[in-house]
This record gives C-alpha cells, structure tokens and sequence, in this order.
C-alpha cells in the first residue's frame, strides 16, 4: 500500500484493521479526522446485473492533499496489481 487516506471512523479502522489481520502493508494509511472513509456498495438487480452506490461527499481520499504525501515511501514500494474486497457476510443482517 502507497497512501490511503480514510475517515477517523468506524470505516477507516475496520479497513486498517483487514490489512493488519492480512500483513498488508499499511504504514501510508493516514486517518482524516475532518473527513468520512469513501464508501462503495455493490447489489445484484432481480436481472442479475450489478448495481454500485458510492458515498464520497467528500470523502477522505479525496482530500488527500500532496504534501501530505511520504515521496520516500512512495519510492520503496513496488509497482504490483493489488485489490481489496470486502464482501457482506451471507447471512448477516442487512441495514435498511
């Protein structure tokens, strides 16, 4: 991971605490206090065609600002395809 900045929310701490519990290198994670971690929801229409939703009003990743930025850490990392899902636990209740 290069430079990921969430909200100083529930969000952002569930997200840091995957990479932890998946050795992801996270030491570019910054945490916004004046900002909500961007949020993205994925649902399967009755016609089988995927629907997304995003919450970015705006959101801390938007706001990343490049001075912020670690340019020494930028230049240790690696260039490799990355991605990360998390997925809504079949049976866990939904919030409506």
């Amino acid at each position: 991971m290069q430079h990921e900045q969430v909200g100083e929310d529930e969000f952002g701490y569930m997200l840091a605490d995957i990479l932890k519990e998946n050795n992801v290198n996270h030491e570019g994670m910054r945490f916004d206090p004046g900002a909500r971690t961007a949020l993205a929801f994925v649902t399967l229409r009755s016609d089988g065609e995927r629907e997304f939703m995003f919450y970015r009003n705006p959101s801390a990743d938007m706001l990343l600002q490049e001075d912020e930025l670690d340019l020494d850490l930028i230049r240790k990392v690696k260039p490799k395809a990355e991605f990360m899902v998390v997925k809504q636990k079949q049976n866990a209740p939904r919030v409506e």
